[in-house]
């Protein structure tokens, strides 16, 4: 009997970032939809039925950010994991309008393959709400 393996939607508006983002998790068995920007993940999010158990998403896109897109398909799908990646941080990473998001995870790029990995495992683990650590922070630290 086979486990179906997690499934990932990953949004960001630079090519070479989505690219490396989906390699690491393709690589690591992760079944893995792309899109560049949130209101085409919003798109996909809805055509794949809501049944994605991961967003990883930059944070700062164009029209939409990636705090305003992860509010919106938390709001459609209450257990979705959330990984947040911006070169940037402290306040100017998160342009987040208070909208709870309950399990996520923040990373700041350029990050390792590994490091997504690990923090994308933890997260993943049924009773794990947010990671803590060096590499993950339930909120940015300001710079």
């Amino acid at each position: 009997m086979s486990t179906k393996p997690p499934k990932a939607l990953i949004v960001d508006d630079e090519p070479s970032d989505l690219e490396a983002l989906h390699q690491a998790l393709t690589g690591a068995g992760y079944e893995v939809v792309t899109a560049n920007d949130g209101k085409n993940a919003v798109d996909i999010f809805q055509a794949h039925g809501g049944e994605f158990d991961l967003l990883v998403t930059d944070v700062a896109m164009l029209p939409m950010n990636g705090c305003d897109l992860a509010a919106e398909l938390v709001r459609l799908q209450p257990n979705l994991r959330v990984v947040f990646v911006s070169a940037y941080t402290g306040a100017q990473a998160f342009r987040y309008k208070g909208h709870p998001i309950a399990s996520f995870a923040f990373l700041q790029k350029p990050l390792r393959p590994d490091t997504l990995l690990s923090n994308v495992r933890e997260l993943l683990t049924p009773g794990k709400d947010t990671l803590d650590g060096p590499e993950a922070t339930e909120k940015p630290k300001e710079a």
